[in-house]
């Protein structure tokens, strides 16, 4: 959810940026994040969280 005090100034298509309170339900869909700086990406990082196992004992 974003709030934001003029809503009604975006439109379909228009970019934006939002820093969620609390990022890890966002990253752990994901395989990858893209990094932008100045406006380019630049690269990628992999979430390692992803490829984590939890092994129960019997």
């Amino acid at each position: 959810v974003v709030i934001y005090e003029k809503p009604n100034n975006f439109k379909v298509g228009d970019l934006f940026y939002a820093l969620p309170y609390h990022i890890c339900p966002t990253v752990a869909k994901y395989n990858r994040v893209y990094t932008i700086e100045e406006g380019k990406h630049t690269g990628y990082w992999e979430v390692e969280a992803r490829a984590y196992q939890i092994e129960l004992s019997k």
